[in-house]
């Protein structure tokens, strides 16, 4: 559940170059430091955050300038194109990579991703950290939400639930259905926070209006249960439903069960038996399980 993701828009917000690069003059006049330790820095929303960033030396780039943001996008586009239309990862990772290296945060994502996923490029949770990480630092939320997950999974970095936590609470306030689920499952389990379930399904149902079918589906295992929320198999059957609808063997699964034992609806044993097929077909392992021990096929 709440995987990592690849950024598909732009990043780069051309109409601010103007303000952006007086803003950096005005800085590196004020301060002494050379203009490009500020440009390095220019995407960051927040006046006060940019100022801090800067003071501390943080984030330093060369020739950075309107061809270079010009470049970095069309270099980003390029490697979409490859990556989404070609399939050619090899390609799209070094098209990604020309655009990382000039600052450009969905591009620094997508590079992670691949190197976390060994596409195109070989498998390196080092480098995955590395770029998710610029990505993250310069407010990109795919960026941040993936690297919650490493830190969350031990991967390429010591595994820490409050950093991970950290990085999904970021994600998920700037309305990334990734962050959101992810968010909500550390308070589901208590992991780098205190187990809270009403904050659980808070996340959860914020994903799930989105149409996250996993969050759905864990929103509706917290209506079945009454975890957070009053029990209310309407509610339960209403999200699995929406699970199912988009294909996910869990919300199959779980209407299956309902059907079985009555909860919501009226038991209904044959139904239950096509439901686990179903879910079943999608994969799930489980539901095949169970279908043998009953003697009857999925395929």
């Amino acid at each position: 559940l709440g995987g990592d993701f690849l950024s598909v828009e732009g990043e780069w917000k051309i109409v601010k170059i103007t303000r952006d690069f007086a803003w950096a003059e005005s800085k590196s006049a004020e301060t002494g430091t050379p203009e490009p330790d500020y440009l390095a820095i220019i995407q960051s929303k927040n006046p006060q955050k940019r100022s801090d960033l800067a003071s501390k030396g943080k984030k330093r780039v060369k020739d950075f300038d309107k061809g270079s943001i010009a470049d970095a996008e069309k270099y980003y586009k390029e490697g979409n194109n490859y990556y989404y239309r070609k399939k050619d990862y090899a390609e799209s990772a070094k098209w990604y990579r020309k655009a990382a290296e000039l600052g450009h945060a969905g591009a620094q994502n997508n590079l992670g991703f691949q190197h976390k996923n060994g596409l195109g490029v070989p498998k390196n949770y080092n480098k995955a950290v590395k770029w998710f990480r610029k990505a993250a630092e310069q407010d990109n939320p795919y960026g941040q939400n993936n690297l919650g997950v490493l830190y969350r999974d031990g991967k390429g970095v010591p595994q820490d639930y409050r950093e991970a936590v950290k990085w999904f609470r970021k994600a998920a306030k700037q309305g990334d259905s990734g962050g959101q689920i992810n968010l909500g499952l550390q308070y589901d389990n208590g992991q780098g926070v205190p187990q809270d379930y009403r904050e659980a399904v808070k996340w959860y149902r914020k994903a799930a209006e989105q149409g996250y079918a996993d969050a759905q589906n864990d929103l509706g295992i917290m209506y079945l249960n009454g975890w957070g929320v009053t029990r209310n198999y309407s509610e339960a059957l209403k999200w699995f439903q929406k699970t199912a609808d988009q294909g996910g063997s869990y919300g199959f699964w779980n209407l299956a069960r309902m059907s079985e034992n009555g909860w919501g609806v009226p038991k209904d044993l044959s139904q239950a038996n096509k439901l686990y097929r179903m879910a079943a077909r999608k994969g799930h392992k489980k539901a095949r399980k169970l279908l043998k021990q009953r003697g009857i096929t999925w395929k």
